[in-house]
């Protein structure tokens, strides 16, 4: 059936085809770019529709799908094998990502997939502690500034060769008291203020029973 029979005029859309493709829709047309590109947009597609886009030919439709928050974990673990890298670096930047899967695409050889991962809110203290061994200094930033950083790993980033890594460490967002004192007497002026703007920023005025100071009821 050709796509003119199809478009109707009460069916047509901006691209001649229906505003919201069904997968209905993409089972007759799947040769119709613009049917497959306008319902991986759809905040509501559904399951089934993201599904048949994954084993799309096209590989800025299966990027778009990585990067979809309605993709499932499942789709995203097939979408992580992918051999277009774009289409990988979605999934390590997609929070449904399983950690599992993260793990695995830490271990690629690429620097971009390596940063997303190491921003994912997935990703455990293991792979961080891995991905913290990374010869490229935006890698160990990325960790420095992760909330499943181990405390001990991020004491040993705040010493980092890179000034860039000690800035982002300086900006954690549990703001560890003692490693900002520290980064506060840093060599870098940029960490010094950050880590001295992120100390300020603490409320000594509430203490824990152990008469630490705390932020949020969390003991520093």
């Amino acid at each position: 059936m050709p796509i003119s029979s199809y478009a109707t005029p009460e069916r047509k859309g901006a691209y001649g085809l229906t505003p919201e493709p069904t997968s209905s829709d993409l089972r007759l047309y799947p040769g119709s770019w613009a049917a497959r590109r306008r319902a991986v947009m759809q905040d509501a597609v559904t399951t089934d529709a993201l599904m048949l886009l994954a084993n799309d030919w096209d590989g800025d439709i299966r990027e778009a799908v990585a990067a979809h928050p309605s993709t499932s974990s499942d789709i995203l673990a097939v979408l992580a094998k992918d051999p277009d890298w774009s289409v990988r670096h979605k999934v390590a930047q997609n929070p449904t990502t399983t950690a599992d899967v993260l793990d695995r695409l830490a271990k690629e050889d690429n620097i971009v997939i390596q940063m997303a991962v190491a921003s994912n809110p997935k990703t455990e203290a293991a792979t961080l502690t891995s991905l913290a061994k990374s010869a490229k200094s935006s890698v160990r930033a990325a960790v420095a500034n992760h909330a499943n950083t181990p405390n001990q790993l991020l004491q040993l980033l705040a010493k980092d060769a890179s000034e860039m890594v000690r800035a982002s460490a300086a900006t954690h967002p549990t703001r560890p008291i003692k490693l900002l004192r520290v980064l506060s007497e840093d060599a870098c002026k940029e960490v010094r203020e950050l880590a001295t703007l992120h100390a300020g920023q603490i409320q000594y005025g509430r203490f824990g029973g152990n008469g630490q100071p705390t932020t949020n009821g969390v003991t520093l």
